[in-house]
């Protein structure tokens, strides 16, 4: 999905109020074990976020939020981050269940959703 995406707006300048994210890519171990043959293409979903205008990203270590999403937390927590974006739909739900209040989980789609 999100290939077609990059593929959507690879000639689309994108533009946001000044904001920094950290952005969580993930271990993928799931996607790994049930489809092997599906490729994902982590460096063009970061790449895209790099093309946007007026956001800062910092890359979050790929701390397998299967095992404690409470890391990933913890880690953007201590970068002074307000907002996690993830490219992996079961990890955004798993990290958004411990964050609570506390910060921000958005996944990769809807920020994208909300510039255009």
């Amino acid at each position: 999905f999100f290939d077609i995406l990059l593929d959507k707006l690879k000639d689309r300048q994108l533009q946001m109020e000044n904001a920094e994210v950290g952005y969580y890519a993930g271990c993928h171990r799931r996607p790994r074990a049930y489809a092997p043959e599906v490729k994902l293409n982590l460096k063009g979903y970061r790449d895209l976020l790099d093309r946007i205008n007026g956001l800062k990203v910092v890359d979050l270590p790929n701390f397998c939020c299967m095992d404690d999403p409470k890391k990933v937390l913890e880690k953007a927590l201590a970068l002074k981050l307000k907002t996690i974006v993830c490219c992996c739909l079961s990890c955004s739900y798993r990290i958004r269940q411990v964050a609570s209040n506390e910060i921000q989980v958005v996944y990769l789609t809807d920020l994208l959703l909300n510039l255009l």
